[in-house]
């Protein structure tokens, strides 16, 4: 879902069947409903602090005691949140290229790799020319005003359905891969293997997106900063992404959810759950 400028919503939908860990134990939330961000959290008397809504904090506490874990240190500035069996744990603004991707609570510890061969450089590629095909028709479209920042929102919102089409949101096919290859207790498993199966949830899909996004930049093809972000609201557990270009402004990119927008835009609710 886009968000108009014009329309700022003062609620969140969210389509419970397409997170992590619906709140199945909620009285009245089916998983296949959809339910208002008030809906959820309106009924707490006590809702938790943003500091704790990041699942990245929940997973370092739960590694700590983990002996392939390596806590975070001044001689590896680029691992905020540690090591874990030699590869930088992904968050909050960090690289996801060459990292891992582990949740808060134990499953597949999912490794973003872009082999030269493998799935993810084959999509980089496929994307590639997709991204040349808009640019000229863009550029034929819009040559008397074109505009950078635009042309770029619009690439951000391309890759999306890109990602969208390439990995559909298939949270059976995602743990029957996960069972499969009996990767439940933070056992190493590559993007690849869901890449191939064109199935992910929204970890998956988010991890796929921000690694194409930094090729894209390795590359030269695309400025600004891409961050891979995530919360946690009671059982309720998701992943997005956020984009900030180089002119400041910020787009939040969640293929799961189908939403794409500047954060500006947004209405209060809204821009209060993707800030965490």
């Amino acid at each position: 879902m886009k968000t108009d400028s014009t329309t700022k919503p003062n609620h969140i939908s969210l389509d419970l069947s397409r997170v992590d860990e619906p709140p199945i134990d909620l009285k009245g939330l089916a998983t296949r409903e959809t339910a208002s961000f008030d809906t959820l959290i309106g009924p707490m008397l006590n809702p938790p602090r943003k500091s704790d809504m990041r699942n990245t904090r929940v997973l370092m506490n739960r590694l700590a005691d983990n002996p392939h874990y390596t806590p975070p240190s001044a001689d590896c500035p680029d691992a905020p949140y540690g090591v874990y069996l030699d590869r930088r744990i992904a968050g909050f603004d960090t690289r996801v290229t060459d990292s891992v991707y582990m949740g808060h609570s134990p499953r597949e510890a999912l490794v973003i790799d872009p082999r030269p061969e493998g799935e993810i450089m084959r999509l980089y590629r496929k994307f590639r020319w997709l991204r040349l095909r808009f640019m000229a028709e863009y550029l034929w479209q819009h040559r008397a005003r074109m505009n950078r920042g635009i042309m770029q929102r619009e690439q951000l919102f391309l890759l999306m359905r890109f990602v969208q089409d390439e990995m559909p949101f298939d949270k059976h096919r995602a743990e029957r891969l996960v069972a499969e290859y009996n990767a439940k207790n933070d056992v190493k498993l590559t993007l690849d293997v869901f890449i191939r199966a064109r199935a992910g949830v929204c970890r998956h899909q988010v991890c796929l997106y921000a690694v194409l996004v930094e090729l894209l930049q390795e590359h030269g093809h695309m400025g600004g900063k891409v961050s891979l972000q995530r919360g946690k609201f009671y059982r309720m557990s998701h992943a997005w992404v956020r984009f900030t270009s180089e002119w400041g402004q910020i787009y939040i990119i969640d293929p799961a959810q189908d939403r794409f927008g500047n954060i500006a835009e947004m209405g209060e609710h809204e821009r209060d759950f993707y800030s965490i």
